[in-house]
Parts: structure tokens; C-alpha cells; sequence
């Protein structure tokens, strides 16, 4: 496959997202800890088919609908970041993206700030 890049959030260190750690065990992180995130209440029931894989997007404006730049602002200050991933091995899966986690490099961390007129990145 061509490589392509897609967008995530993820923690700095560990490079889990808010529902499932690497291993494909539930962490419930967005329901409990990071309640304040616009999509806590969205279920994200265990796949066996989406072990090895971590759900990413496209573009920017696509990862927004999953969190609002105002969440990604909040998550920073629990080591939660918008990365930039370059993959080779991708699919699409119920609706979004999935990149392989042995095939997918971070290319680029975005910090994000407000200023009073805009975010800043």
C-alpha cells in the first residue's frame, strides 16, 4: 500500500488512545477520567478484528468531530497529544480509519494553544 498520514490522539509516552491500551484491553480513560470529552458516551465495544490497530483519521477536520480542539486542549495537560502518523498498512473499518501499530510511525507531534483570536498549533 502507499503510505499515507492520518491523525491521532494519544497519550505521549504510551501512545494508547482513551479506550483501549496497546494490548486491546478496555481502559474506559474517556468514560471516567477524561469525562469531559464531547464523545465520552460513545461505545467502543471490544473487536477482535481491531487488535493491532489504532483508529486515526484522515484529515484534521475529521479527528475534530472526534474531539473538539477544546478537548485536545484539556488532554494535553494529561500527556494527551494530536499526532501525526505516516502508515503503509491502513483500512477501513465501521466507519473510520484503522492504521496498523507495528506499520505507523509518529512523524509529528501538534501542541495546541488558544490565543484570543484563534488555536494555535
Amino acid at each position: 500500500m502507499t503510505k499515507k498520514t492520518f491523525y491521532r490522539v494519544c497519550n505521549a509516552e504510551t501512545q494508547q488512545g482513551l479506550w483501549y491500551d496497546f494490548s486491546g484491553t478496555h481502559t474506559g480513560l474517556i468514560h471516567d477520567e477524561f469525562a469531559f470529552c464531547k464523545n465520552k458516551n460513545l461505545p467502543m465495544p471490544y473487536d477482535p478484528m481491531a487488535v493491532g490497530w489504532l483508529s486515526a483519521t484522515e484529515t484534521r477536520e475529521e479527528l475534530y468531530e472526534w474531539f473538539p480542539v477544546e478537548d485536545i486542549i484539556r488532554l494535553q495537560k494529561h500527556g494527551y497529544f494530536l499526532y501525526l502518523y505516516e502508515s503503509s498498512i491502513y483500512k477501513q473499518h465501521h466507519n473510520h480509519w484503522l492504521i496498523s501499530q507495528r506499520h505507523s510511525q509518529i512523524i509529528e507531534q501538534k501542541i495546541m494553544r488558544i490565543s484570543p483570536e484563534k488555536v494555535l498549533l
